[in-house]
Order: structure tokens, then sequence, then C-alpha cells
């Protein structure tokens, strides 16, 4: 780091700028007022301009394409950074310490009776359904465990290479090794190395992996049907396919049918707080606007600095 360190002023001087909540906007655009004796920088009507501009941010269709990429990542981070942390701690969904400025906006959020509680039932309903769909997504795991068995071997082996475990490179997901070694030990992958490799008789590819009943090896299991998206749909489409061709004979044994019963119900999720719902812009940026713009104030906090 020296080298690049090497050019870079190792002593700086404090200058303060005007202290109403748009110290962002000051230190950006404002200008040193030492002709009038201050230490400080200013932006004249720094407030006023940055309301004008988020009017125009927030507007759809102004300045093009362009415009309209960088206002949807601004909203996302409000959304996931701001909103959903502040409904979380309102309903005490969540026992993690947050910020000043998500307190702030909680406050804000609670005045507003009618918009709050459509934020309620929003988050709710986002986190029962992504509940539900992880329960349905455990139950795929545990019912495709029951199908990793000699018996079904051939039918593993298949799907395995439909979905591109099975290849001719030696890098390939199935003829990897199972496991990784940190500091002279062997943990299970896809583990964060906190399951160790079982030292009897244990599986050398992630392959072999798929057939060892013990639970250290159910996320190899699991990488198997790790699936996003659309892809969800492939994986849907492969098993229909095997089971209702090659794999007929075997198609209606309880462990395959519950397999492939389990993997139909699951459908395609979000994690949740991703997402605002598509009502909520209108309602929310007039309130955020105004906290951002004005002078208002709530516990001794300037809401334009902590929200801003």
């Amino acid at each position: 780091m020296e080298p690049l360190l090497a050019d870079v002023p190792r002593e700086f001087n404090r200058i303060f700028t005007d202290g109403d909540g748009a110290c962002s906007l000051h230190s950006l655009f404002g200008r040193a007022r030492r002709d009038l004796g201050k230490r400080d920088i200013f932006c004249e009507d720094a407030c006023a301009r940055g309301a004008a501009t988020l009017e125009a941010f927030f507007s759809d269709g102004v300045r093009g394409e362009a415009w309209a990429i960088l206002r949807e990542c601004v909203q996302n981070n409000v959304w996931k950074e701001l909103v959903w942390p502040a409904v979380l701690r309102g309903l005490k969904r969540t026992a993690q310490p947050v910020e000043r400025n998500v307190r702030i906006l909680l406050q804000l959020l609670q005045e507003e009776e009618g918009l709050w509680q459509q934020l309620v039932q929003h988050v709710d309903g986002s986190l029962a359904e992504c509940e539900e769909r992880q329960a349905c997504l455990l139950h795929v795991r545990d019912s495709f465990k029951d199908v990793c068995r000699p018996q079904y071997a051939a039918f593993v082996e298949r799907l395995a290479g439909a979905l591109g475990w099975l290849t001719e490179s030696p890098t390939c997901e199935a003829l990897g090794e199972c496991f990784e070694e940190f500091e002279d030990e062997l943990y299970v992958r896809g583990t964060g190395r906190t399951c160790r490799l079982p030292r009897v008789d244990a599986p050398q590819t992630r392959l072999d992996a798929l057939f060892d009943a013990r639970l250290e090896f159910d996320t190899i299991r699991a990488g198997l049907l790790e699936f996003q998206g659309r892809e969800l749909f492939a994986v849907k489409e492969t098993v229909r396919e095997l089971l209702g061709g090659e794999f007929a004979e075997v198609a209606l044994r309880p462990e395959l049918m519950q397999s492939a019963t389990a993997l139909e119900a699951l459908e395609v999720g979000h994690t949740a707080g991703d997402d605002a719902p598509v009502w909520f812009w209108d309602a929310f940026e007039p309130l955020y606007l105004h906290a951002t713009t004005s002078g208002a104030v709530v516990n001794g906090w300037r809401t334009a600095y902590w929200l801003s």
C-alpha cells in the first residue's frame, strides 16, 4: 500500500458546513465563506434546490433510461436500508440493533396511520410467504434425501447429468471433492467450515456424497437442487420427463412420488424485503421529501440530516 499512499496528504484540515442538515449538498456544491469572516462551506438555498432535484428525481420519465435506472437504485436502497428495517423494528420482528436514522423514520411512518397500516400488512404478508416457501423448500430437500438411495442411483445420476453435474470436465460439480481443507482439518463443502468430514468411510466426490445418508452431507444433496427463478421450471421439467419416460417403472414408488410432489408444490420466491409494493412510492415520496428538505426535528434530531 505504501506506493499508493505516497502522494496522499497525511494531514487534513477540518472544514465545517452550514449545519442545517444538508451537509452533503454544502460540501459538494458550496463555496468557502472566508470573505464574510466565516470558516465554513455554504451552498445558497441548498435545501430548496435539493427538494426540487428530488422531486424531479422521483418523477417518472425524467431524463431518459439512465436517470430511471439511477432512480430505481436509490429507491431500492431507501427501501432496504431504511423502510424495511424500520417496519421490522416497529413490529418487533427483529432483535438486531438499528441505526438512529431507522428509528427516526419509524416514528415518522407511525405518525402516518394509513401508510403505516398498509406497510404492516405488506411486511406481515411478505414474511409469512417467505416462511411458507422455506417450509416447502425444506420438504423438497428432506424428500429428495429419501431418493438418494442405492435403489434409485440410476435416476439420481441421470438427474444430476441433466442438471449439469455430470460432465467429462475434471472440475465439474459432481466429480469434484465433497470436502475442503482448512488448517489441517477437512470440512464438508457448503457448510461454511462448520461440519467436519467424517473420519470413517467418508465419500470423496460430491456424487458419492449424494448417497451417504449421514446428516453431514445434506448440504451436498441440497446443492443438487439449488435453483433460482427460471431454473426452478427447468428442474421441474427435467423430473417430469425422467419419471414419465425412462424411469416410468419406478415413478410410482413412494419416495419418488413424494419427492416429485414436493418439488411441484414449490414456487419461485424472493427474499423478504427485496421489493417495495407498487403503491409505496406514491405514498412515501411526499413524506420523505418533507423530512429531508424541511427543518423538522424528531426527538431532538434533524430529519434532514439523518434521512438525507
